[in-house]
């Protein structure tokens, strides 16, 4: 992976100083990219300014090489050499990874049992409705195994694409709902399944 191409596509942002791409070890023990910032004096609250940066590197660049975090410096350390001193950045608080302002908890057992799923492969420590799972280091491989293990609960087949569409725990929940509900109108009642069961079993006499 070139770091230096997602260091070009952030320096081409106006709302940029400085900036290095670094790889980091989240809770989980994996190495994440993180991207360190240095912005200009502006309006800008720090979910505004990381999703603006997110939404540009979106547009060029695959998500494996989409920073999992973007943390804000005041400047960029520096060894005596004057060059970066990329032991010294910050590791980020991986738990509380642009989480939505507006936190709104789950309000149904499906959005609980999601957002709960999404905490223990994310390593955040809450998660809401609104949340979305690529904005919070979400890439790949990890809605992989976040979808392995939606299956596994509520045995539904749930493709990466289909996911992709439903990015939110809410969006997400939705389709878990009417995925089930298809299902289920496909499966024939319990009588059907009974009779089928004699049929295959009886024998004229």
């Amino acid at each position: 992976m070139e770091v230096g191409e997602i260091e070009a596509l952030l320096a081409k942002h106006p709302e940029i100083q400085e900036s290095v791409i670094a790889l980091k070890e989240d809770n989980l023990g994996e190495k994440r990219l993180v991207a360190y910032v240095v912005p200009p004096a502006n309006d800008l609250t720090t979910n505004e300014l990381v999703s603006k940066l997110r939404k540009l590197l979106q547009q060029e660049l695959p998500d494996y090489m989409i920073p999992s975090a973007f943390v804000l410096l005041e400047a960029l350390p520096l060894t005596p050499n004057s060059k970066i001193d990329r032991q010294a950045l910050p590791v980020p608080d991986w738990s509380q990874r642009n989480l939505e302002q507006n936190y709104i908890p789950p309000r149904t057992l499906v959005e609980e049992i999601i957002a709960n799923i999404w905490t223990q492969v994310l390593g955040v420590k809450q998660v809401g409705v609104n949340d979305n799972f690529f904005e919070l280091g979400g890439y790949s491989l990890l809605a992989t195994r976040l979808i392995s293990r939606i299956r596994q609960v509520f045995h539904i087949e749930l493709s990466l694409r289909k996911f992709k569409d439903f990015p939110t725990v809410e969006g997400l929940a939705g389709a878990v709902e009417v995925i089930k509900q298809t299902h289920n109108s496909l499966l024939p009642p319990p009588t059907v399944f009974l009779l089928l069961s004699i049929s295959q079993h009886w024998k004229p006499a």
